[in-house]
């Protein structure tokens, strides 16, 4: 079923878009935040869904503010060195939680 939705997704995504060559699906952070997020909500006893909309709309409000106020431009001095401890981060992350489930 989920390979199937994502494959019609895609489908039609390549065909309104003109880009069909897009990763569609769940990539490193995404399903590190997804994971993360669940685990929060564990802990604090909440249920999933609210605590991840409210999750989500923070992070677009902290988003947007950095868009408008130009913050972003500061990214651009620091890229190489953002990108590789990003680039650490998700591998670590994905062996520490293989790790962590033998």
């Amino acid at each position: 079923e989920t390979l199937l939705s994502a494959g019609i997704i895609g489908i039609i995504y390549a065909l309104i878009s003109g880009v069909p060559l897009v990763l569609l699906g769940i990539t490193g952070p995404v399903a590190i935040l997804l994971g993360t997020s669940y685990g929060l909500a564990e802990q604090f006893g909440s249920d999933y869904w609210p605590f991840f909309f409210w999750l989500c709309l923070w992070t677009a409000v902290m988003h947007w503010i950095t868009a408008i106020s130009g913050w972003v431009n500061f990214v651009w001095h620091i890229t190489p060195f953002t990108t590789g401890i990003f680039e650490f981060f998700i591998a670590m992350s994905f062996i520490y939680e293989s790790i962590r489930d033998l």
